[in-house]
């Protein structure tokens, strides 16, 4: 073993450098080689880490959703619980009540079904039930 340690000690003293130059180009080929392969390999490489990064982008986003989402909802769990007339509004609205003389608004995102175009009831909203009934 020490005859080994002198031997190398020897072949970097002697002064041969080109050796040793050549030595560790190859090495650092090598590894550029194996780097090289383990970033365009599809199951280890770059495109799995990308995947990765936009997946963990997605969860966060998800994440922050949820607590906007649940601060919302505690919010709304301590206002029902604080007053009888929340708890009524929360009634009334899920299940499309109203007093009588209210008047209900709903504003919405306009989807495809929601664009302007004929009713199937008619073309004039004062029409809806009227043509059950007949006029005397």
């Amino acid at each position: 073993m020490a005859r080994d340690v002198r031997t190398k000690a020897r072949f970097f003293r002697s002064g041969d450098e080109g050796e040793c130059v050549k030595a560790l180009t190859a090495g650092m080929v090598l590894i550029a080689i194996v780097v090289a392969s383990a970033l365009l390999d599809e199951k280890t490489g770059l495109q799995i880490w990308r995947e990765l990064r936009a997946d963990l982008e997605d969860s966060r986003a998800r994440v922050d959703a949820l607590g906007r989402e649940n601060r919302f909802l505690r919010q709304e769990i301590s206002a029902l619980e604080a007053g009888p007339e929340a708890l009524e509004r929360a009634i009334r609205e899920d299940l499309g009540l109203v007093r009588p003389g209210e008047i209900v608004v709903r504003f919405g995102r306009v989807g495809q079904e929601d664009l302007p175009g004929p009713s199937p009831l008619g073309s004039d909203p004062r029409e809806i039930g009227s043509g059950s009934r007949e006029k005397r």
